[in-house]
């Protein structure tokens, strides 16, 4: 096909070639895509099935059934005191690191957990309402109380805000 192009002079032969090359090229990548979501899918169904716990198999002779659920029960009572484990040694974890990140700060760690570990303003209308605080302190309005103002819809801690009203004190008076 290439030979017959060439000959007939509809196409250079080396942009041909070139095309060519970066469509494979292309298709490549995308598969390698597919693959590696196809392989992150069946890792995720293995780590799901050794997560689950098996039920005692059907027509096993060799156990009375009545065992067979105690012995499933046992099983899953075990699963979940290591679970439980696990999550208690988290909360434990996430305890000191909100310490560390509180003294680090220099906050109390009430004030780190309100706006540190969640989104600050939750409600459109408080974004619309800094958006039109914003617009009045920035046009030189009121700016001391916008501050004030600013300051608390964004839950600046007392010393950063006792700043920043000495701030605009020092302008007010300058």
């Amino acid at each position: 096909m290439l030979a017959r192009l060439a000959l007939e002079g509809k196409e250079d032969v080396a942009q041909l070639l070139k095309t060519q090359a970066e469509e494979h090229a292309r298709q490549i990548k995308q598969l390698k895509k597919q693959l590696r979501k196809d392989l992150d899918q069946a890792r995720e169904a293995v780590r799901a099935q050794q997560n689950r716990p098996q039920l005692p198999p059907d027509g096993d002779v060799s156990k009375d059934p009545a065992a067979q659920w105690i012995e499933f029960n046992r099983e899953l009572q075990a699963q979940l005191s290591q679970q439980t484990a696990e999550l208690e040694s988290m909360k434990q974890r996430e305890r000191q690191l909100k310490q560390r990140l509180a003294s680090a700060m220099g906050r109390e760690e009430e004030d780190v957990e309100a706006d540190a570990f969640g989104p600050l303003l939750t409600e459109p209308t408080e974004t619309e309402y800094l958006k039109k605080v914003m617009f009045e302190y920035m046009m030189g309005r009121e700016t001391k109380t916008m501050a004030k103002v600013i300051a608390a819809i964004l839950k600046f801690p007392a010393e950063q805000t006792r700043q920043i009203l000495e701030q605009e004190e020092t302008k007010a008076t300058s």
